[in-house]
C-alpha cells in the first residue's frame, strides 16, 4: 500500500502565548521529556521505499467478485485454490524471471496456437505468481480485443474497454487498476469486433510506452488472441520483446506449435513452450 510520509516538527511557534500557555507547555515538555524530530522514511529500517509505489498507488484498486460469482471462480480453476497448480506457475515464475532478467526483456506477449488452449489461464496465474515476488511489479493487459477473459479469470469487476485506453478515450489513470501492490490490470468488459485495425494501427506501442514510463513495471504481460486464428500477434511483435507460447497438451499439434514458432522466428523472441494441460 502506498504510505504518506509526514514530518514531525517539535519547535512549534510561541508568539501570541500567555504565560499560563507557556506553563501548560513547559510542563508537557517535563512530563514527556522527549523531542519530535523529523526522521527519513526507511533510516530506522534500512529498507528504502520503492520510489514507484508513488504512482502505484494513485491507481484505482480492482473491484473484486469471487464472492460474488463463486462457480465461475471454481469453473476457471484459479490457482490460489489449488496448491499443485501455485507451485507449477512458481515453478514457471522462476524461469520467466531468469530469462526476462538475464536478456533485459520487458514486455511479453502471452499467446497460444488456437483458441481453447488456456492462454488467459496462463497468463493471469503467472502474473498472479510474479505479484507475489517481493519488489516485483507487474502489469497484465487483455489484448484479446475480441474474446476478453482476464476480468472475468481473475475475478475482478472490468468498468471499462482496452480500446478506449489504446485510442485515448480515457486516460491511464482512469483504465489501469491495481490488483496488489505487485500486479496492475488493463482490462476489457466488452468485445470488439475490428481489433486487428485497432492493433495495426499503432496505437498500442504509444499506449504500453506511456503505461511503462509512468508505472515502471519489471514485466508487462499482453493476453493475445489465438496465433492461427488471427493476425493480431504479427501487429503486436515489432512492439514486445518476446513471446510466451501456451500449449494444451491434451489437443495442440505439433505442426501448429511449428507454424507458431516459424511466424515468431527473426521477429521477436520465442521464451518458451509452456505445456498447459499435460496428456494423462
Amino acid at each position: 500500500m502506498n504510505k504518506m510520509n509526514s514530518d514531525l516538527h517539535a519547535d512549534e511557534t510561541l508568539t501570541g502565548m500567555s504565560d499560563q500557555d507557556h506553563s501548560k507547555d513547559d510542563a508537557r515538555k517535563k512530563s514527556t521529556g522527549t523531542a519530535l524530530v523529523a526522521v527519513p522514511a526507511g533510516s530506522l529500517t534500512g529498507v528504502e521505499r520503492d520510489p514507484r509505489e508513488e504512482v502505484w498507488g494513485v491507481l484505482h484498486n480492482a473491484k473484486r467478485t469471487e464472492a460474488e460469482v463463486p462457480r465461475t471462480w471454481r469453473r476457471r480453476k484459479i490457482a490460489a485454490r489449488r496448491e499443485a497448480a501455485v507451485q507449477a506457475f512458481d515453478q514457471l515464475r522462476t524461469q520467466f524471471l531468469q530469462g526476462v532478467r538475464s536478456e533485459g526483456l520487458k514486455r511479453i506477449a502471452v499467446a497460444s496456437p488456437r483458441s481453447g488452449n488456456g492462454t488467459t489461464f496462463a497468463a493471469v496465474n503467472l502474473a498472479r505468481s510474479l505479484s507475489r515476488v517481493p519488489g516485483c511489479k507487474t502489469v497484465l493487459l487483455d489484448l484479446n480485443l475480441r474474446a476478453p477473459g482476464v476480468a472475468e479469470t481473475i475475478g475482478v469487476e472490468a468498468e471499462g474497454n482496452m480500446d478506449e485506453f489504446l485510442t485515448g478515450e480515457i486516460s491511464f489513470f482512469q483504465h489501469v487498476v491495481r490488483y496488489n501492490d505487485g500486479l496492475a490490470l488493463g482490462l476489457s468488459r466488452s468485445a470488439r469486433p475490428n481489433a486487428s485495425d485497432l492493433l495495426q494501427s499503432g496505437l498500442v506501442a504509444g499506449a504500453v510506452s506511456e503505461m511503462t514510463h509512468l508505472l515502471k513495471p519489471d514485466v508487462v504481460m499482453l493476453d493475445l488472441p489465438p496465433i492461427l486464428e488471427y493476425d493480431d500477434l504479427s501487429a503486436v511483435l515489432p512492439h514486445v520483446d518476446g513471446v510466451l507460447l501456451i500449449a494444451d497438451g491434451t489437443s495442440t499439434q505439433t505442426k501448429d506449435i511449428a507454424e507458431c514458432e516459424r511466424l515468431i522466428k527473426n521477429r521477436s523472441k520465442l521464451m518458451g513452450v509452456v505445456l498447459n494441460r499435460g496428456r494423462t
